[in-house]
């Protein structure tokens, strides 16, 4: 029995007719679910390529509108956090404010002086704690202190904001050299010609003289001339001495035995007005209010006559006669300071030779009386004072040229 194979033409149209029919519900079906009418190259190859790419944009931008949303959540972080920096500074103001006024005691002024480092403390937290996604924003580690935020394509979509500078690691330039007079002993700094910038002055123990040196306000300065002083002036001190809001000039004289006062006239230029003589070759020389009655004092160390000389001021830049109070052997260097909680100023001596330090107690009407006397290393040469261990009590430092080393006293404040 034969097989015979047929073919309907009729069918083989139909069938390819709704082979098409399918593929474009196929492909409106895919529209309608996708929401998009080009879905693939073949349905429009240049119309596919300006999609794609608007495609790509728009998720780049998606992501862009994130990079900037986390970026103002870490400005507002900072912002905040730079907010208390502020009023914490402008609480130290006000602190410092409040303590210079002369209505205060010593005591009541310590007691200020307490909250101001727990607000150093806070403010120093405050910078090393501010972060967002664990990067620290205030502390200098962002890297060139800008951080950086993605808002589009390539360096050109970068948005910077600046956090500040990060923090030094204390290096200097090259040092510049300045001509001074000859074997500048001693420097101070002031605004002496009244413009705003830091200037300087030295005393120039092998050229009898003091130097005014000009500050530009960028680091450099210029030589703004010598006044003539006594022999082999060894220090130099600066404050308005005759009330006339200029500063002023107090230097002692090694070798003439006595102190100048070196009136400002406030363009950088002084000139010398008052010479008192001192004692036995005094190499330190400070000003201080020791009488309390808001006048600058004199207070020069006689390094031979092994006494402290103190000098009452007038207020119009003429000072009182001399007064001499004894001290131990060959005091070298002073620091003031109120040491004994009395508010009054004192006086602690290093005593070169004797190898230690002196505290010379203030009693309020510029007279010094002798206190006690403490161990130092070998030959104190140098001496300062400040609170070292935040406790609110002046502490005490010399360098001992001999003992090589630093001797540190810390204060009680009685």
């Amino acid at each position: 029995m034969s097989l015979t194979l047929g073919r309907s033409l009729d069918a083989l149209i139909v069938q390819r007719r709704m082979g098409e029919t399918a593929q474009v519900q196929s492909k409106v079906f895919e529209r309608l679910s996708s929401g998009l009418r080009i879905n693939s190259a073949s349905d429009d190859p240049g119309g596919f390529s300006v999609a794609s790419s608007l495609e790509t944009n728009r998720r780049v931008y998606l992501q862009a509108h994130r990079n900037l949303s986390d970026g103002i959540s870490a400005l507002n972080i900072v912002d905040s956090s730079l907010e208390e920096l502020s009023s914490i500074t402008s609480r130290l103001s006000e602190l410092a404010e409040q303590s210079s006024n002369g209505s205060y005691t010593h005591t009541q002024r310590k007691m200020l002086d307490l909250e101001a480092p727990s607000l150093n403390e806070e403010f120093s937290r405050i910078i090393h704690t501010t972060k967002f996604n664990d990067i620290s924003l205030l502390d200098g580690s962002v890297s060139g202190g800008n951080l950086n935020l993605q808002a589009g394509f390539g360096t050109n979509g970068i948005l910077a904001s600046n956090l500040g500078g990060a923090i030094g690691a204390g290096n200097f330039n090259s040092a510049t050299l300045v001509t001074t007079g000859t074997q500048p002993h001693y420097t101070i700094s002031g605004d002496f010609n009244g413009d705003g910038n830091v200037d300087l002055v030295t005393a120039d123990n092998g050229s009898n003289s003091v130097t005014v040196l000009i500050g530009s306000g960028t680091g450099s300065f210029t030589n703004g001339g010598s006044v003539t002083v006594g022999t082999n002036p060894r220090s130099v001190a600066t404050a308005d001495v005759n009330g006339d809001g200029i500063l002023d000039l107090v230097n002692s004289n090694t070798n003439s035995n006595n102190v100048n006062v070196l009136i400002g006239k406030g363009d950088g230029t002084f000139t010398v007005t008052q010479t008192y003589s001192t004692g036995s070759s005094p190499r330190s020389l400070k000003v201080g209010d020791l009488n309390g009655d808001g006048i600058t004092d004199i207070v020069a160390a006689e390094w031979y006559g092994n006494a402290i000389d103190v000098f009452l001021g007038n207020g119009d830049g003429t000072f009182q006669s001399r007064m001499s109070f004894a001290t131990g052997a060959q005091p070298r260097e002073m620091t003031l300071g109120d040491f004994d909680s009395d508010g009054n100023l004192d006086v602690v001596v290093a005593e070169n030779n004797a190898h230690t330090i002196r505290l010379m107690l203030g009693n309020g009407d510029g007279t010094l009386t002798a206190g006690t006397q403490f161990s130092s290393g070998s030959n104190p040469i140098s001496i300062t004072s400040g609170d070292v261990n935040g406790d609110g009590n002046l502490d005490v430092i010399t360098a001992d040229f001999v003992g090589n080393s630093l001797s540190v006293f810390i204060g009680t404040g009685t």
